[in-house]
């Protein structure tokens, strides 16, 4: 793809481009890069050809993505989590040739700046594939997607993203916590930094002190990240900062309100929201957090937007072809958000919940948005998911150990309809189940540490 040459041309050779443990330059960049394609040519990738790749968050996963774009292949991103059965089943659905992965990949957790690359053949292989991206939607509400992306859909996200004001600029040092196969995570953070010559910087580890040391000693001046890392970072105590960071930006899921204010009393940063979809890319963002929760920011342009019945729906370019798990396919000219959404004077997209959060119990209309939002206005609640089950509404509520669930259900009581508490609360100690991106997964995890019913 002659866009990844472009990219690979900006900046000099001893511009330091991403920094892990150590600095990665432009010049090093470049030469692993050419070094995998040629490799990869020996081992006939070429247009068409669709290589599977689950490698650990690292360089080695740059240089692969990178060289199999110039090789005008098609990349199947796979978490290098999964399981070898959901691997065998998207392998065999894109009919992959190749697949990358690093022994012992599984078990990476932070970021490391080289891992091993073992290359395995797929017999069954075909090179019929007419995609540059195929990602796995997140599956939040338990039935994700496969989504098929053109290098033009690409491409044209990359330069929309990268003309909205405020955006990071050349010589920016971003600190990148989204996943690198996350939409935002690979174009927002990785293919915009190649674009407009800005600096990616990788964690050291996952909590939230390894955080804001990093901010510090990595100098950085912006911060990429989902909303849990917001929440994490805004309960430091007292003396810890996160200077001389001046520019904080969420995606993946929604910041919420009390969030976004004890970030800012805590750090005087507003944490911005960017608001995209597998299938679409970045569609509005807000990088410097001027209006608060739910206000998503303006549109970007990538793709056209309209409301249809309270409800968000994006055009599609036509490349884009969609998957159910079946591997039955989807080519929908407008996708369906399931975002209810009001649009602002200013132009600006307003978040009102989820299409079908409502259910009818008892005679009463109940969002779960709502539940959900009241529960978290406990003092001690991080994380909260509301579930509906045909008859009842439950929780699972992530707080520390001294928080017993039925504190919570009297504190609900005092605020919802009867009819709206929910009847069972689980409260763990960790946080609830996430995808690859951040998002809470909206349905049911079996880690349960503490449960109180009521009737």
């Amino acid at each position: 793809m002659r866009w990844i040459d472009d990219l690979l041309r900006r900046g000099e050779e001893s511009e330091i481009r991403f920094v892990g443990g150590q600095p990665l330059t432009m010049q090093r960049l470049r030469n692993e890069v050419e070094r995998l394609t040629a490799l990869f040519g020996h081992l006939g990738v070429r247009g068409g050809t669709s290589v599977a790749v689950q490698v650990p968050p690292s360089f080695t996963f740059l240089f692969a993505v990178l060289a199999l774009w110039r090789r005008d292949a098609e990349v199947l991103l796979l978490d290098h989590r999964s399981s070898a059965t959901d691997r065998a089943r998207l392998l065999a659905l894109r009919g992959s040739s190749l697949l990358l992965r690093s022994s012992g990949g599984r078990l990476v957790r932070d970021f490391t700046d080289e891992c091993e690359l073992v290359i395995e053949r797929r017999p069954n292989g075909h090179h019929s594939a007419r995609h540059a991206l195929v990602q796995r939607s997140s599956g939040t509400t338990g039935t994700p997607k496969i989504v098929c992306r053109s290098a033009s859909s690409l491409r044209r996200e990359i330069v929309c993203t990268a003309a909205v004001p405020g955006m990071p600029r050349e010589g920016d040092r971003v600190l990148l916590l989204n996943s690198v196969i996350s939409s935002f995570g690979l174009l927002g953070g990785i293919l915009h930094a190649l674009h407009n010559r800005s600096v990616v910087v990788f964690p050291a580890g996952s909590g939230p002190d390894a955080i804001a040391a990093r901010a510090q000693t990595a100098r950085a001046d912006v911060i990429f990240g989902a909303p849990f890392h917001f929440e994490l970072l805004s309960r430091l105590p007292e003396g810890a900062t996160t200077a001389p960071v001046r520019l904080a930006v969420s995606s993946g899921d929604t910041v919420h309100r009390e969030v976004y204010e004890r970030f800012r009393d805590r750090f005087g940063i507003r944490i911005g929201q960017a608001y995209g979809t597998t299938e679409t890319g970045l569609l509005a963002i807000d990088p410097a957090g001027l209006r608060p929760p739910p206000v998503l920011g303006t549109g970007t342009g990538n793709v056209r937007l309209r409301l249809s019945g309270g409800e968000l729906l994006a055009r599609l370019p036509r490349s884009t072809v969609i998957y159910d798990e079946d591997a039955t396919a989807h080519r929908p000219r407008w996708l369906r958000t399931h975002d209810r959404v009001e649009k602002a004077p200013d132009g600006a997209l307003v978040l009102r919940g989820r299409t079908g959060s409502a259910r009818e119990i008892g005679g009463l209309l109940v969002d779960l948005t709502e539940v959900e939002n009241v529960v978290r206005g406990h003092e001690k609640v991080a994380e909260v998911v509301a579930f509906f089950d045909g008859q009842t509404i439950s929780a699972q509520v992530s707080a520390p150990a001294d928080l017993q669930p039925g504190e919570l259900i009297r504190f609900c009581a005092t605020r919802l309809d009867p009819r709206a508490v929910p009847r069972v609360i689980t409260v763990v100690r960790h946080e609830l189940a996430k995808t690859s991106s951040g998002k809470l997964i909206r349905f049911p995890q079996p880690s349960i540490s503490r449960r109180f019913s009521h009737s």
